[in-house]
């Protein structure tokens, strides 16, 4: 296969960056430890340090969806999308799909096939805050995504490391400031409370811990009746240790406002969970866990404060009548219910 070099330009971040595209031998070619997902692995994760390439394949191997990518490749007999790598061969874009080439090149009758791949290569003097923001494209608004977690260690990069601004990030991942915002927070609540809270073996394993509650402080982040936890340093203290301690899982965070401002219910939950908080709340405000008894409520005070204006509807409107009267006997139809149940009982 010829070396046939093609000289191209594309915008990224709003930077028109001139590239080459190229074909080359794979031996010319590099994994970066600091490649974002492969730095989340060992950073947060199991993972060591890579002393040498063979071991920062292997974390590059460990990845989730290698194996069916190994498969697919070979299936294929090639690799179609050019990798994306620097000046100096380190690759930028496309690290598992080396590693695939990489392998299947030292397997035992692999041929010519995969001692040659396809690339990209940008300039020397290509900003790093581009290469970084390219990368967010990719994984967080593109094709081949990332998981949530490590797409927030990624814009959690792009701000505090290469000064990229809120609407850049926005700009490149096709997000909202507000969704960008809301990102980080959570990110930065299991870094600096979440997992602050967890001591001894658990703390090991930051990437699983941090993988498996994200869901929980972005609910916690986003949701507008969570406000008044996220602004209150002992409420957001409960809620960390809660997530922190399997004490509360990602959907029931969407109860979390009714658990904290209920004193009984709140301590139960610090000490015993959700559940158990749950059932004291529920004794203590039914309408609190039930869209037909806080409906009902709601319904009661717009009746008892209603003018004269809407009593009137009422005596001059049919239909606002025939309302009512529905009203009246569906309301009916459940007390006799209720109370046909209570005599059951008490016979």
């Amino acid at each position: 296969m010829a070396n046939n070099t093609k000289s191209m330009t594309r915008v990224i971040a709003g930077v028109a960056v001139p590239f080459t595209y190229e074909v080359v031998p794979i031996e010319e070619l590099k994994l970066d430890p600091e490649n974002p997902r492969i730095r989340f692995q060992i950073v947060y994760g199991s993972h060591k340090k890579p002393r040498n390439p063979d071991e920062l394949l292997e974390i590059v191997k460990a990845q989730s969806g290698y194996d069916d990518l190994q498969k697919q490749i070979r299936k294929q007999g090639s690799i179609h999308e050019p990798l994306i790598v620097r000046h100096d061969g380190t690759i930028v874009e496309g690290n598992t799909r080396f590693a695939v080439a990489f392998v299947l090149n030292g397997t035992k009758g692999a041929g010519d096939r995969w001692k040659r791949i396809s690339i990209h290569r940008l300039p020397k003097d290509v900003p790093e805050k581009v290469v970084q923001l390219l990368m967010a494209d990719y994984h967080i608004s593109g094709k081949n995504t990332w998981r949530p977690v490590a797409q927030a260690d990624q814009l959690h990069r792009l701000v505090t490391e290469n000064g990229v601004t809120l609407q850049e990030v926005a700009d490149a991942t096709r997000m909202t400031v507000k969704k960008v915002e809301q990102t980080l927070a959570a990110f930065n609540f299991l870094i600096t409370e979440v997992v602050p809270a967890l001591k001894g073996d658990k703390v090991k394993d930051k990437q699983a811990i941090l993988e498996s509650k994200f869901s929980h402080a972005r609910e916690l982040m986003q949701r507008k009746d969570l406000k008044d936890i996220r602004e209150d340093p002992a409420l957001r203290a409960i809620a960390a240790d809660a997530i922190a301690h399997d004490k509360i899982k990602g959907v029931e965070m969407r109860k979390l406002s009714n658990i904290l401002n209920d004193t009984r219910a709140k301590y139960t939950f610090a000490a015993k969970g959700f559940k158990a908080a749950a059932e004291v709340l529920q004794k203590s405000d039914p309408a609190a866990d039930s869209r037909i008894l806080a409906s009902m409520k709601k319904l009661t005070a717009m009746v008892n404060g209603s003018g004269s204006q809407d009593i009137e509807l009422f005596k001059t409107n049919r239909k606002a009548q025939d309302i009512l009267e529905a009203l009246v006997n569906a309301l009916n139809a459940v007390r006799s219910f209720v109370v046909e149940e209570e005599k059951h009982r008490a016979r």
